[in-house]
């Protein structure tokens, strides 16, 4: 590095004061607006031509902001009166450059640019380090006393403050960051400990509901034996006490295979085709043929789309919406039951329907005439094991609307429902039409 000045311009300290320096991460950044604020008041403000914010470097200074220089972005150290300004810890000020022996050969003296006033304040760090300064500059000679060098230290301090004030802001960002990795990092884990609690729960449900099946049927046969062979032979309270095992034992594997059903839902992720919910409600009404023909049900049902899905789900999900629209009905009325079918596209989606508005969906409504419920019920009647009714009255196992729910959340759905008492309910499932 050239040194002009015939002094020299390197402190004791220089290594140290450019650590302090590259500590802010400013040099070589790009013009901020606050800092360029800075130095158009200070020309404004002792009427000079040229300002400037100045990083002093190992071997350059970086003009963090200026005015009067154009895009100009860095001087050499040997070169830039800056160079100076950094080794005094107050304004250093050249009224006249003529008049100064170290400045009077100086370049920017002598050549085109015809430098005669300069004065700098150091831009002190936190730790008491001379990171650069705030200067000012003109082509004419000008007094400038005591008074104004306070004042332009003052502006000095101004400026070193926004360089400390950025330094905490990206500190604070980076301590932010660090905090949302973090707990970004711990709710990964959690997800991860939850997804892999529910797959071994699940897991658990299949293998006991599975291995349930065999002993109620054992039961069910050996009671039904008994019940054949020894009917004439054994008292009728015995007959009775075996009915009651049979039936029970019969609720007991009619809860088993549903909760079979609800573990599978996950463990048939594969089977996932093109479905025709047509060809579904045509296999779910041949299904309930008996049950639809016993009570004189009306069943009105438009045409429904093709759907992505796994057929023998969304059979149980008509079946299941189709079964209760039969079962919870007044006594001695005629069921009446209809489906028709919405489309609507994602941004169009109703408040009340929680779900992505980048896919289209199809709104398939099965509304009824039943004895319906109340609405504060709407959200219960979805969870494992909730039944509004007795199971003398109503029989079920409360697992049907909640296998629903799983089942159409795994299609990337839902299912919601409205009613009020006496009045009917209308289910609402919710699937993404096809691609």
């Amino acid at each position: 590095m050239e040194n002009t000045f015939g002094v020299p311009i390197i402190p004791h300290n220089d290594l140290q004061r450019v650590t302090a320096l590259r500590r802010y991460n400013i040099l070589d950044s790009a013009p901020e607006q606050s800092f360029t604020n800075i130095v158009q008041l200070a020309s404004e403000f002792f009427n000079v031509p040229i300002a400037l914010i100045s990083l002093v470097d190992t071997t350059r200074v970086h003009f963090k902001a200026n005015v009067g220089l154009g895009n100009m972005l860095y001087e050499d150290r040997g070169k830039s009166l800056c160079s100076l300004a950094v080794l005094n810890d107050k304004a250093t000020v050249f009224e006249n450059a003529l008049e100064e022996p170290n400045l009077v050969y100086h370049p920017l003296v002598t050549g085109s640019f015809g430098l005669r006033f300069y004065a700098g304040a150091p831009l002190i760090s936190s730790d008491g380090f001379n990171i650069g300064t705030l200067c000012i500059i003109d082509k004419q000679p000008r007094s400038f006393g005591p008074k104004q060098a306070r004042q332009l230290e003052q502006f000095a301090a101004i400026a070193m403050n926004d360089i400390e004030l950025r330094l905490a802001a990206r500190n604070k960002t980076k301590e932010l960051e660090a905090k949302v990795a973090e707990r970004t990092n711990a709710l990964t884990m959690a997800n991860e400990d939850l997804k892999r609690s529910n797959e071994e729960l699940e897991q658990f449900a299949y293998v006991a509901s599975h291995d349930l099946q065999e002993p109620l049927r054992r039961i069910m046969t050996f009671s039904r034996l008994l019940n054949d062979r020894y009917a004439d032979s054994v008292p009728s309270e015995a007959l009775s006490h075996l009915n009651v095992i049979d039936t029970a034992a019969g609720r007991m594997s009619i809860m088993v295979r549903d909760v079979l059903n609800y573990a599978r839902v996950n463990r048939d992720a594969h089977s996932i085709r093109l479905v025709d919910l047509n060809e579904v409600m045509a296999m779910v009404r041949k299904n309930l043929e008996t049950t639809i023909a016993g009570s004189a049900a009306v069943i009105e049902c438009g045409e429904l789309p093709a759907v992505k899905g796994n057929t023998t789900q969304l059979q149980q999900v008509f079946t299941n919406l189709l079964t209760n629209a039969l079962k919870f009905q007044v006594q001695d009325a005629v069921p009446h039951i209809h489906i028709h079918t919405q489309m609507v596209a994602g941004p169009s989606l109703p408040a009340y329907v929680d779900l992505p508005t980048d896919k289209s969906y199809c709104c398939i409504k099965v509304r009824d005439n039943g004895i319906g419920f109340n609405p504060e019920h709407s959200v219960r009647i979805f969870q494992l094991f909730q039944r509004l009714h007795s199971n003398s009255k109503y029989q079920g196992t409360g697992i049907g609307l909640a296998l629903c729910k799983k089942i159409l959340k795994h299609h990337g759905g839902d299912i919601l429902a409205f009613s009020q008492l006496g009045k009917g309910a209308e289910f609402q499932m919710w699937l993404p039409m096809a691609v």
